[in-house]
């Protein structure tokens, strides 16, 4: 045995290796990387990490790796003329969520004495599109996102926008 051998099992936890090895060979320390894991994007997708105002934006912490999520931004720098004209327009859907910050059980299986806690804001580790990252950084960047749980099989883009007499549903393109 070689000092740069593996020598046990738990050596190997969370590491890749770097190259093919042949059959029977001895597996050494240079020979290994940390794993990535369930963090490496789907092949053909990139990783984009991006960080909500609120936990209550993030499904309350209920969210969990794994997770398929439509993303909204609420619009607030929309004017007509003199008048702003928020809007919440659906960013992209069906995301892979990669990972989360923080996850909060659900109170109906672990209750406690306090009540569930919401985390204060949540960063997320999303699995996207070359074409839909630089829109979901954008809007990450300058508007507020919200979260919501998908599971349908379609979602077609849409978009509200609330006028200056109550809530007008507005198509935006």
């Amino acid at each position: 045995v070689k000092a740069a051998d593996v020598t046990s099992l738990s050596q190997l936890e969370q590491q890749a290796l770097v190259h093919s090895l042949p059959a029977g060979a001895t597996i050494q320390a240079s020979d290994l990387s940390p794993d990535a894991g369930p963090l490496a994007p789907p092949k053909g997708d990139e990783s984009v990490a991006i960080t909500l105002s609120s936990g209550a934006a993030g499904l309350a912490g209920y969210l969990q790796p794994g997770s398929s999520v439509d993303i909204y931004s609420n619009i607030t720098k929309t004017t007509v003329g003199t008048h702003a004209l928020p809007c919440v327009a659906l960013v992209a859907s069906k995301i892979e969520v990669l990972d989360v910050s923080e996850v909060v059980p659900a109170y109906r299986t672990n209750p406690t004495t306090s009540g569930r806690s919401v985390p204060s804001g949540l960063t997320l580790l999303l699995a996207v599109t070359p074409a839909q990252a630089p829109t979901i950084i954008y809007y990450s960047s300058n508007e507020q996102l919200y979260l919501a749980a998908s599971n349908q099989s379609t979602t077609a883009p849409s978009a509200a926008c609330f006028g200056l007499n109550g809530a007008v549903m507005v198509p935006v393109p």
